[in-house]
């Protein structure tokens, strides 16, 4: 059985909540012969966005549309060339047609009787032309009223349309072709076309056909999918080249079929291709009109005026932008710079991105060929940037976008092309490898040819290209290719005694594979869907040769206006030579003719030296787009539609106000010194926020009852410990368990009787409110949510979980005689208090929530939030601020960290027995509690600190944040950011398979982070269905090996091709390797080696190590041939990880930086060539590698996640008030609703375990042993 992928989709963080459903989407099973998607594997969001039916413009809606050529008045279109139309004779004099509203309206008169013959076939909308008559009249204007109409003159009924439709493209489809087919396929299923027929045609070769009618209704709004020949998902894709066989293949099947149009379904450059066939066809069979529907993810085809946008380019924008703009913000270190290498895909994608998310650098390659620019050039200016950043501005972290064609469009590249074509003819014989290549080369050619990887070597002395004959340049991860030489160009300067950046760590992110198959947005799947009537209405009229399109889409949907070109006028001849064919007409990237590139290149320089990092977020199907109009657009699109003008004005203001480019104020930005330098934290400001993160300011996250009113603590056995021996956890943190602080606690709501007046406080007053204004205003509590606050950008309802409607009711307030015995008989704890929160583990979605809550809880009493910065550096050298509502106010229900800064879990190696001084600068704070975010290895350190705390009396109680994105904490039932960063990455892994099952012939090889439990690999494949999930704990237990593992994969891989299906989708857990015994084995040779011979590991952090063919032949035989048999950079990556990483101090090693994706690519590559030669395997076989480490860590938090957080920070806060130290908050019975929360307060050493470790003897109150977490690994 085949299993076909599920695509949850983007996290839907929107304020107001979807509109629900109100008709079952029907799903007829046995639709066709072969294989289909099935109901019960679709996600939720899919199911949603079945029946979510786009609306129509007015000309569609209103009846059977019109056709006439362009008016005088019309902006001009290009004529054809001569060129083109001596290739194109006929369809090259075609002219533009637009929709002539008169007509479309007076079409719905004439009566058109059904044909009696074959019924009509209801459409897929409810009620399509309501649909749109309705939305018409809710934004129009109410017309006069007229005079009826006198009888219409009857005409002749039209008959029935046999159409057929075919999808060919040299890649993917682009998201919102299912749409296009059903626009289609719902025009002539309309009464006056009774009786047609549309045919989807799966192959030119042979007539392999089905009916497209009402079974495929649930294919609406969905993302692009076809499986290969065994079975298609509604249509696959044909790849196809023009010559006489493609020809006389079209003919017969308009033949077979007895068609009366044609649709084609293409890509740019099928262009000429679709309108030669038109040519033929009109001369062979003129009966047949021919029209077609572009698509394209880069968005290269425009006319101005005309062609405005292409299909599927919003989609591609919308998901790449997400996850660019969460790198931006993902991670920063106290020891090292991180830069982050990012490709998007093509030029104009590249751009949108760039102008999306505001990088440090972004190259696109027609740039670089206009401006000549060397690859030695563009290194130095990255390095120059570098550099200047970390010295000058303070700055440590960046992005650095790069276009696929940056390589082939160097203007290097051409002339190494054109010189090694030269050695090519005229010394064939001497030009025998790569080495005498590089003899043979010009010295400036030489170098060049010298920084490219081999394969680009090898590729340009034995390989031809195809079209002009040159030698082959193959296609390179440039992003990969330039980080690695930035990493050696940087190691360079510093031998030279330059000014340059000691660590520096580069994590390059090829985006391009996400872009192709997510799930369309709004506007492509109202755009699909009218243009797939567009198409209809030219079939219907006769008009053949053109592509269908519509106009004015900066209005409503009712306002588009319909028209068609011709596809001649879509062509121009080839920039390289009249040898070639014309090509399809593109977007030129410069400042004089493209508006969007004109407003990239106004702006670029100012985020040079900037931390202006926008996020725009995950793409939302009900985004309250009202509020904020345009700005949510693509840049792109709003330069084509409005022009530059206002948007260069918008653009410049962001960066003025904003200040971000300017040179570092220790003033107005604290700056910081931390091991690799000075680091400043820039505030963000709210002009800089996307239309997304101001929408989620408003965001009002909901708390459990026993928050929202009078609480108490009482003791709870509700669970027990990770360590059964009472004995040991006395022994081992004396001072936390004989004051009690080893017991679970639980709030509960405060019975009536035992009320202070102090508990009858409003809890949460309005921001603004200070202490003594809510004295005059005691009021009792009732079950309802808290008192409404106000926010910076409240512009929608509640969408989070179990929100509540009820209020609370005040009171009149108690005579002032019985408060003051009260307020003796009470202390004042409550009041004035100062607690501080640090970030010591990794980041995670849902950290400004807990700061929130946090603050708001403590707004109530005067209390102040102390922000630890820096982390773990911060906490022991005391750098900190308190927290205001104005810096607070641009971070609430955002992702990132950049308001306080972090360590890393791996400081505490380093920082972590510095408890002395963490107490120092906690008593100079005068901090009555410290809250600690981190994960497992991080809360073992907590449970340190806390009983240091309590060992030497000090006031501050210490709360612990369960903050593990891999939810593994034992005893905790959901940490905080598993929710976001499940969907998140079930989302990406989602487009990945889809795109992977669309090409029919690729297999995806995922890394998802997971430890030894590998929680988001089990919860990720629940949610997208892949074909392979390898877990850890598994590998682990059954002693698996790397051989048995890659056999495991080779067996599906071998039995899924028996089947006709080659693709696939495989998970591997980024800590796989840690739990395989012979890798096991090879890390601690290696450290071996590393001990008795640290020369050999020099220059680690320049991507290359100067021995390593000796580091190879120190290990014993198994482990060289598997070490060798690595690709070389993940070779270079395990020496990394067991130098630097935790192995040489006895605790479990990192793998998070090692691309095991690559490992097991290689291995089944190399397995399955050896089963093609035994003959148990035919193939083919394609594999890709993507890895998801670090597109989470910074994501927005989903509505779940926001209420948790927001929880945590305020049930923090009362522990602290209460004076409870050495507690992780706890949250459970989380899948009810958010008001039936129950809030526990978990003692940190019921999590822990206990082992010897020699090599840390005084890290507890033993000599012999020290506090871990239940596995001893890190994963906050």
């Amino acid at each position: 059985m085949l299993l076909l992928p599920s695509q949850p989709g983007s996290p839907q963080l929107e304020i107001r909540r979807p509109p629900k459903i109100t008709k079952e989407v029907k799903i007829t099973p046995n639709l066709r012969p072969g294989k289909t998607r099935d109901k019960t594997r679709r996600s939720d969001l899919e199911q949603h966005r079945a029946g979510d039916v786009p609306p129509l413009p007015k000309l569609l809606a209103d009846g059977l549309p019109q056709f006439h050529e362009r008016c005088s008045g019309e902006v001009w279109l290009a004529d054809a060339s001569a060129e083109v139309r001596e290739i194109l004779p006929i369809t090259g004099t075609l002219e533009p047609l637009l929709v002539d509203r008169t007509k479309a309206e007076a079409s719905l008169v004439l009566p058109v009787p059904p044909v009696p013959s074959v019924p009509p076939v209801p459409p897929l909308p409810p009620a399509a032309s309501a649909t749109a008559a309705s939305e018409a009249q809710s934004s129009a204007a109410p017309a006069p009223s007229e005079p009826e109409p006198s009888e219409p003159e009857l005409s002749e009924p039209t008959k029935a349309r046999r159409v057929g439709v075919v999808s060919v493209a040299n890649a993917v489809a682009a998201s919102g072709t299912h749409n296009v087919l059903l626009g289609l396929r719902d025009f002539f299923h309309r009464p006056a076309l009774a009786g047609s027929k549309l045919i989807g045609i799966r192959n030119l070769a042979k007539v392999h056909e089905f009916d497209i009618d009402d079974r495929f209704n649930y294919f609406l709004n969905q993302a692009r999918l076809q499986p290969q020949p065994a079975g298609s998902d509604l249509l696959p894709t044909i790849h196809i080249r023009w010559n006489n066989m493609l020809l006389k293949q079209v003919t017969d099947i308009c033949d077979s079929l007895q068609l009366n149009g044609l649709v084609f379904l293409c890509g740019p450059s099928e262009v000429l291709t679709i309108a030669r066939i038109t040519e033929h066809l009109q001369k062979e069979r003129p009966a047949t009109t021919v029209a077609t529907v572009l698509h394209s993810v880069s968005g290269w085809v425009t006319q101005p005026d005309w062609i405005q946008t292409t299909l599927g380019f919003d989609s591609a924008c919308a998901v790449l932008s997400e996850v660019a703009g969460n790198l931006s913000l993902s991670r920063q270190a106290l020891n090292r710079d991180i830069y982050h290498f990012v490709s998007c895909g093509s030029s104009t994608l590249t751009v949108e991105v760039a102008m999306q998310i505001r990088p440090t650098l972004c190259y696109v390659g027609e740039e670089l060929l206009q401006r000549e620019m060397t690859l030695e050039m563009i290194l130095e200016e990255i390095v120059e940037v570098i550099v200047t950043r970390h010295h000058d501005y303070c700055l440590h972290a960046g992005v650095i976008m790069i276009s696929d064609d940056f390589f082939p469009k160097l203007y290097q590249t051409r002339l190494l092309r054109r010189e090694m074509h030269r050695l090519r003819c005229e010394k064939p014989a001497e030009l025998c490898s790569e080495e005498v290549a590089l003899r043979m080369l010009p010295e400036a050619l030489a170098k060049y040819y010298a920084l490219l990887p081999s394969d680009a070597q090898n590729a340009l002395v034995f390989r031809t290209d195809g079209i002009d004959g040159l030698p082959t340049f193959p296609f390179m991860e440039a992003e990969r290719v330039v980080a690695a030489l930035v990493a050696r160009r940087l190691a360079l300067r510093g031998k030279e005694g330059k000014r340059t950046v000691t660590c520096f760590e580069q994590h390059p992110h090829s985006l391009r594979h996400i872009a192709l198959s997510p799930m369309p947005t709004v506007l492509d799947c109202k755009l699909g869907y009218s243009l797939g009537h567009v198409a209809g209405a030219l079939i219907e009229q006769q008009q053949t040769g053109y592509m269908a399109n519509v106009r004015n889409i900066q209005k409503d949907t009712i306002d588009w206006q319909p028209c068609a070109i011709p596809l001649a006028r879509l062509l121009k001849p080839s920039p390289d030579g009249p040898q070639l064919e014309p090509i399809a007409k593109r977007r030129q990237l410069n400042k004089q003719e493209d508006n969007a590139f004109k407003l990239f290149a106004l702006v670029r320089e100012k985020w040079r030296y900037a931390h202006s990092y926008r996020q725009p977020g995950p793409l939302q199907y009900w985004s309250p787009s009202g509020a904020y109009g345009y700005s949510w657009w693509t840049y792109t699109l709003r330069a084509e539609l409005f022009g530059t003008k206002d948007l260069e004005h918008e653009l410049i203001k962001e960066s003025d106000e904003s200040g971000c480019a300017d040179l570092p104020d220790p003033s107005k930005e604290p700056q910081y010194a931390i091991e690799s330098g000075t680091m400043r934290l820039v505030r963000r400001q709210m002009i800089m926020l996307s239309p997304l993160q101001k929408s989620r300011l408003g965001y009002r996250p909901n708390l459990p009852l026993v928050l929202q009113g009078p609480n108490r603590l009482a003791e709870e056995y509700r669970k027990g410990r990770v360590c059964p021996d009472e004995d040991l956890l006395r022994k081992c943190l004396p001072s936390l368990a004989g004051s009690g602080h080893h017991k679970e606690a639980k709030l509960e709501v405060m019975p009536d009787q035992e009320l202070n007046v102090l508990q009858l406080l409003p809890e949460k007053p309005k921001r603004g409110m200070t202490r003594d204004d809510s004295l005059q205003g005691i009021s009792s509590h009732s079950e309802g949510n808290l008192p409404a606050q106000d926010s910076p950008s409240s512009s929608g309802a509640d969408a989070g979980k179990g929100s509540s409607s009820a209020k609370a009711n005040p009171v009149s307030p108690k005579p002032q005689e019985p408060i003051s015995p009260l307020l003796d008989k009470f202390d004042l704890r409550r009041f004035h208090q100062r607690i501080g929160l640090v970030l010591i583990g990794r980041s995670g979605p849902g950290v400004n929530n807990v700061l929130m809550g946090l603050f708001d809880y403590l707004q109530v009493w005067s209390g102040t939030v102390v922000c630890i910065t820096m982390g773990l550096a911060g906490l022991v050298n005391g750098y900190s601020f308190e927290l205001t509502e104005e810096l607070l106010a641009p971070h609430r229900n955002q992702g990132g960290c950049d308001l306080l800064g972090q360590s890393q879990p791996e400081d505490i190696a380093k920082l972590g027995g510095e408890l002395q001084s963490c107490a120092s600068t906690c008593r100079r704070l005068k901090l009555d509690g410290l809250v600690v975010w981190g994960g497992r290895n991080v809360h073992s350190w907590t449970a340190r600190l806390a009983e240091y705390f309590a060992e030497h009396k000090a006031r501050t109680c210490v709360v612990g944040v369960p903050a593990s994105v891999q939810s593994d904490l034992p005893l905790i039932e959901q940490t905080l950011g598993y929710d976001t960063v499940c969907k998140l990455y079930s989302s990406i892994v989602g487009n990945l398979a889809i795109k992977a099952a669309s090409s029919g012939s690729i297999w995806c090889f995922v890394r998802i982070p997971g430890r030894s439990i590998s929680h988001i690999a089990a919860e990720v494949a629940l949610l997208t269905h892949p074909h392979v999930v390898l877990m850890s704990s598994d590998t682990g237990n059954e002693q698996l090996g790397l051989t048995d593992v890659t056999q495991m994969i080779c067996n599906v891989i071998e039995i899924r091709s028996k089947e006709g299906n080659n693709n696939g989708v495989v998970l591997v857990p980024d800590q796989l390797l840690a739990s395989v015994f012979e890798m096991k084995q090879l890390f601690r040779e290696i450290y071996e080696i590393y001990t008795a011979c640290p020369e050999c590991f020099a220059n680690l952090n320049t991507n290359g190590i100067i021995d390593m063919p000796v580091v190879q032949h120190l290990l014993p035989a198994p482990r060289y041939s598997r070490f060798k048999s690595m690709p070389e950079r993940v070779r270079v990556q395990i020496c990394r990880v067991v130098v630097e990483g935790e192995f040489c101090r006895g605790g479990n090693i990192d793998l998070g930086t090692v691309e095991t994706e690559v490992i097991f690519k290689s291995m089944v590559e190399g397995e399955l060539t050896r089963r093609v030669v035994m003959g148990k395997f035919r193939g083919p076989f394609q594999a890709i590698t993507y890895s998801l480490p670090y597109q989470a860590r910074a994501a927005l938090p989903s509505n779940f996640d926001c209420d948790l957080g927001y929880t945590i920070g305020y049930t923090a806060g009362t522990f602290v008030t209460q004076e409870r130290t050495g507690v992780l908050v706890d949250v459970t019975k989380l899948k009810e609703d958010v008001k039936h929360w129950e809030v526990f307060g978990t003692p940190i050493s019921s999590l822990l375990t206990f082992h010897a470790r020699a090599c840390a003897p005084d890290l507890c109150q033993t000599a012999s042993q020290q506090t871990a977490v239940h596995t001893g690994t890190e994963l906050g």
